[in-house]
């Protein structure tokens, strides 16, 4: 599978400046105003023939991810890796038996590039690091 061009390197930049949230207890907060907003622009098409054969307790697990990502707290609640073939993409792990893979197109927006078991899952065998 071909990357897109790294391009904007605003955009990673902007994403690698958000700063980390605050701890409360057990429950760990994101300050949603300094934090950027990601649109879903790309791969529903990919989302929709993932939940034709998706289980409930699965499709629930996904969105939460998907809504995560959305308002970048998935990188605190999700373990992440980094895909090191193509420096904008990277899995998200769901649950044990479950991995979504997305671009950041931009700095405001992100597509899906897959979405299933992690056996399956393009190059996540090949050439991984486990983001810090």
């Amino acid at each position: 599978m071909m990357c897109e061009p790294t391009g904007t390197l605003e955009a990673i930049a902007a994403i690698e400046a958000i700063e980390p949230p605050e701890a409360i207890g057990t429950v760990e907060r994101v300050d949603v105003g300094t934090c950027l907003r990601l649109r879903l622009i790309s791969g529903l098409e990919v989302l929709e023939a993932w939940s034709e054969t998706a289980g409930q307790i699965e499709k629930n697990s996904m969105h939460e991810a998907l809504f995560a990502i959305a308002d970048c707290s998935v990188f605190v609640t999700h373990d992440i890796i980094d895909d090191v073939q193509c420096p904008r993409e990277f899995y998200v792990a769901v649950k044990d038996d479950l991995v979504a893979k997305v671009r950041v197109h931009d700095f405001d927006a992100f597509g899906i590039v897959y979405l299933g078991s992690p056996g399956d899952a393009p190059d996540l065998d090949l050439g991984v690091d486990q983001a810090a």
